[in-house]
């Protein structure tokens, strides 16, 4: 039943050396907003037990959608959070988005009007 799981896959232009991954997460190890060493450290572990992709918890695409300034969330507001993801030892995704519109009272934090 499982005989494929270790076998490559391919998506979209990448090969990834097998099917074993590890979902969306925070693990809050970001420095100031980017992966730092100790973020980097984390996924760099996974990659050497085997995990061939790691997705990373939802980050901010705009200052408008960030749920908090805490330094320890990474925050995808521009290119300077590449490196980070590249040095991660194996396969690397961000669920980005934008949380700027969303009910009165979600986090704490005020709802947007169109």
């Amino acid at each position: 039943m499982h005989d494929r799981l270790l076998e490559p896959i391919e998506i979209g232009p990448r090969t990834l050396r097998n099917r074993i991954f590890i979902s969306a997460h925070v693990p809050g190890f970001a420095d100031q907003g980017a992966p730092g060493k100790r973020y980097i450290s984390y996924h760099r572990q996974r990659a050497a037990a085997g995990v061939a992709m790691q997705i990373t918890g939802g980050t901010a695409v705009h200052r408008s959608g960030l749920l908090t300034t805490a330094p320890s969330t990474l925050v995808n507001l521009d290119d300077t959070i590449v490196p980070g993801y590249q040095s991660a030892g194996c396969g690397q995704a961000a669920w980005t988005g934008s949380n700027s519109c969303r009910p009165l009272g979600f986090y704490r934090m005020p709802s947007c009007r169109p």
